[in-house]
């Protein structure tokens, strides 16, 4: 695949304009808007440029080393000339079925595993052309305050809307959370909420298998009877074809929303009426979705006492500001405790660049609760290379090569002194690693 990964336009262009598909996707989103039914889709799905574009974003995607049930990572793709993938597609489309997804599971903040379905390289390729198609039909029907898994949409713009209508006076949180909702998605429902913006039955067909395929547990495949399961491309499109329903219902209601995947922030001005919809939308999604609230997640209160997307909020100066949540702060303390164990061999540089990444990550994602301060002012120790001093009042302690010390707020001015010329040292890789946060 040569010809595609070495081309330098790639660096200046998105992917989609570079394969001319940008165009096309304009188009089905225009046409969709327009209430057009969608009727012979597999020639967009096999158009070579669509496919090479989706060989590039999964390519791109951290998990395309990840094996599936075959054994087979992208490397198996990249063998092949531009041309050759092209007739790969074409072929696998021709009588396609899918094979079982592979089980992992990774787990959750709350100590729980979260099941996730792995499908082979060549499935997710395929699944990637029809996303690619799928995704602008869809994008035009969907609610812009729903945030999650989509273009041009992140937590951080549901986050600031959550911000707005709180400071709008709507001060109670209905915050609901779904239960096994990956798990417990219904075919049938699905299928049909699908076959209202398009029907196309050979791509119906293709998304059906793909639901159905299966998952390969400890050498048996089990065959799936309901659910998306997380790991493959199209399943976050999915699910949110199906809680667009949702989102209707409470656009069509008035409602002041914010949602991302299985998470649903419903704002009202009191708790009375937080309570009312509660139920409402419990109704809604047990009889018209055949879904399950999350009781033991789901409440309704203030919400400087709920978290959302890993941040809360704080009522200062007369109006409501984002925080990071107690338990974010935890995580982070966790990472940190992680890196800087000296039960763990690590060298002093590699040690740094480990922190550097955790908390950088951190940072960068709860920079609108502007709390990067913390990382400074209390939160973080400090590796130090060599033997040393420092005075705590009158006090002199004394630390060696590899102990934790925390150098105080202002990191390039702290009290040490070390031996012979080692103080420079310790002063420029702590300047380095500030420098870096910021």
């Amino acid at each position: 695949m040569s010809k595609i990964i070495e081309n330098p336009k790639r660096q200046t262009l998105r992917n989609n304009e570079y394969y001319d598909f940008q165009v096309v996707q304009d188009q089905l989103y225009a046409d969709s808007q327009n209430d057009k039914i969608f009727t012979n889709l597999m020639s967009k799905i096999t158009n070579r440029d669509n496919v090479l574009l989706a060989y590039r974003n999964i390519k791109k995607n951290t998990g395309s080393n990840t094996k599936g049930t075959d054994g087979k990572t992208i490397a198996y793709l990249a063998r092949m000339e531009p041309d050759d993938l092209v007739k790969f597609v074409e072929a696998k489309l021709r009588n396609y079925q899918p094979q079982a997804v592979r089980r992992v599971e990774i787990p959750k903040p709350d100590g729980k595993m979260r099941p996730l379905g792995i499908p082979t390289i060549s499935d997710r390729l395929v699944q990637q052309c029809i996303l690619q198609v799928l995704e602008p039909i869809c994008e035009a029907k969907f609610y812009k305050h729903s945030y999650g898994f989509r273009p041009n949409k992140s937590a951080h713009q549901a986050l600031k809307q959550a911000e707005t209508y709180i400071n709008l006076g709507y001060k109670v949180v209905v915050d609901m959370d779904l239960e096994k909702f990956f798990d417990r998605v219904n075919h049938d429902k699905l299928m049909h909420l699908i076959s209202q913006k398009l029907e196309d039955k050979r791509v119906l067909s293709l998304i059906r298998r793909y639901l159905t395929a299966g998952v390969m547990e400890h050498g048996i495949c089990v065959v799936s009877k309901e659910g998306t399961p997380q790991g493959g491309p199209l399943s976050p499109l999915l699910s949110n074809i199906m809680l667009n329903e949702l989102d209707k219902m409470l656009e069509g209601r008035g409602h002041k929303f914010c949602g991302y995947a299985d998470d649903c922030n419903i704002y009202v001005k009191s708790r009375r009426a937080g309570m009312r919809v509660m139920e409402t939308v419990r109704r809604f999604l047990e009889n018209e979705l055949r879904l399950k609230i999350n009781e033991g997640k789901s409440a309704v209160a203030s919400p400087t006492k709920r978290k959302f997307l890993g941040y809360s909020f704080y009522y200062f100066k007369g109006i409501y500001k984002l925080r990071a949540h107690s338990k974010s702060l935890s995580k982070l303390k966790d990472k940190i405790r992680e890196v800087t164990n000296r039960n763990v061999s690590m060298n002093f540089e590699t040690r740094l660049k480990k922190l550097t990444e955790k908390t950088r990550g951190w940072v960068n994602y709860f920079k609108l609760a502007d709390m990067s301060y913390l990382l400074i002012e209390y939160e973080l120790t400090w590796i130090i290379r060599g033997q040393g001093q420092r005075y705590v009042g009158r006090q002199v302690e004394s630390f060696e090569a590899g102990d934790l010390v925390w150098l105080g707020p202002n990191l390039p001015h702290c009290w040490i002194n070390t031996p012979s010329d080692s103080h420079e040292e310790v002063e420029a890789l702590v300047v380095q690693f500030d420098a870096d946060l910021s």
